[in-house]
């Protein structure tokens, strides 16, 4: 399987690339330090931004699955521009890739004392970046995707 992965050098993403190589996918990942990655086979790291819909492109195109395991990092809100920029991407082209997208537990109700401890450590306004990239996500038409909420 081909897979577009966003969020690569991530601790969730990096636990995902790790398992996708190890089950012997080919894994395309858009990072900002492409030397954060160790290079090893069937990995192609390309250095780009995430919420740049041009760059987003150029790496989904003849993917079988995107995968993005994004999350704010130091107060740099990117999940509602980012999550806007796969799904323009994706539904540009004339058979959309499937998007899985890893949330946040807390986000869209699935847990309100995890919602109120996050926003006190992160701030209400990362975590309301949050919650408007699940909502565009939920309102995509076009584009196959699912949400992925980890329990914990």
């Amino acid at each position: 399987m081909k897979i577009a992965l966003f969020g690569a050098t991530g601790a969730v993403g990096g636990y995902f690339l790790n398992k996708a190589l190890a089950a012997g996918h080919e894994v395309t990942a858009l990072v900002r330090s492409p030397e954060k990655l160790v290079a090893q086979p069937n990995l192609r790291a390309v250095k780009g931004d995430v919420t740049d819909t041009s760059d987003v492109q150029s790496v989904i195109n003849q993917t079988d699955v995107v995968v993005s395991c994004l999350g704010n990092v130091k107060g740099v809100m990117i999940m509602e521009r980012a999550a806007e920029a796969i799904l323009q991407a994706a539904a540009a082209q004339s058979n959309p890739s499937k998007c899985l997208f890893v949330s946040s537990i807390g986000c869209g109700g699935s847990s309100w004392v995890v919602l109120q401890l996050l926003r006190l450590i992160n701030g209400r306004a990362v975590f309301a970046d949050y919650e408007r990239a699940d909502a565009r996500i939920a309102r995509e038409a076009n584009v196959p995707y699912v949400l992925i909420r980890p329990a914990a």
